[in-house]
């Protein structure tokens, strides 16, 4: 067995809205692959959504390698491309969907992840596949979820990919530490799923995007003692020069010092 000791940091790569401009992204891959970064994960909109996906054609062929593994989920935005990806969740060497959701192992990471946006209608009354097509996911996708993580990995994941922001992630914020964003009022915005789920699978990091704003909420702990942090990346080539990549290097969630864990601030769980 491997002593604990020698175990390192994986190097990842997490992505806000890509909207097509995959040439942008991707050749800020072939320059980080030389700082070792293992994968990329991209959250909330994917593809162009006019379905105009140009860009991605020279990668698609093989013509252009991606340099880093990549896996994407997506939002109610792609539901125009979705002949691209419905088929087949390897569109090309390096470049993998996740799929709707569920919970796999990457570069020794749990990465929890769901793909589309909350509506009530399709969350409560409709199956996965009516909802996949639409960009919406259902309450069975969630269920899905819960499921998993309680039967396979009790004590909670690495990661939590979503589209959107969890509903009231602001509550225990200063009013002039609340982010403006392009949605408006904060208590407006976001998934009520996503809270409950981000909650329910005790994640240590949490990614979405589609807000077209960069926010990072102060660690606060689930409900395994353990610290999570939440990330909201702006889009690629946005016009308002916010952030939309953040690179982390994470230690697996069994290879956790926990004692270490009692020493980081925190604020309330919200």
């Amino acid at each position: 067995m491997e002593d604990s000791k020698t175990i390192t940091g994986v190097k990842i790569l997490i992505i806000g809205d890509v909207r097509g401009n995959f040439i942008e992204v991707f050749k800020k891959f072939k320059k980080l692959k030389k700082k070792g970064f293992q994968a990329a994960f991209c959250v909330g909109t994917f593809f162009d959504p006019r379905a105009e996906n140009k860009q991605l054609e020279p990668y698609l062929s093989g013509k252009t390698a991606i340099e880093i593994p990549t896996y994407f989920i997506t939002s109610d935005t792609d539901k125009k491309s979705h002949a691209l990806f419905k088929n087949s969740k390897q569109l090309c060497s390096n470049l993998t969907y996740l799929g709707q959701s569920g919970i796999t192992t990457i570069a020794g990471l749990t990465i929890g992840h769901l793909s589309g946006v909350y509506n009530t209608d399709y969350y409560n009354n409709h199956d996965r596949s009516e909802a996949a097509e639409v960009g919406r996911y259902s309450s069975h996708d969630v269920d899905e979820l819960l499921d998993q993580q309680s039967l396979q990995y009790p004590h909670g994941l690495d990661i939590l990919l979503t589209s959107e922001w969890g509903r009231g992630f602001h509550r225990f914020l200063d009013a002039e530490d609340i982010p403006v964003t392009a949605s408006g009022l904060c208590k407006s915005i976001g998934s009520p799923a996503v809270s409950m789920l981000a909650s329910e699978l005790a994640v240590r990091y949490h990614f979405a995007s589609l807000e077209q704003c960069f926010f990072q909420l102060p660690p606060f702990r689930n409900r395994t003692g353990l610290v999570s942090r939440f990330y909201g990346l702006g889009s690629v080539a946005n016009s308002f020069g916010m952030k939309f990549l953040q690179a982390l290097n994470v230690t697996p969630i069994n290879q956790v010092n926990r004692e270490g864990e009692t020493n980081i601030a925190t604020t309330a769980n919200p």
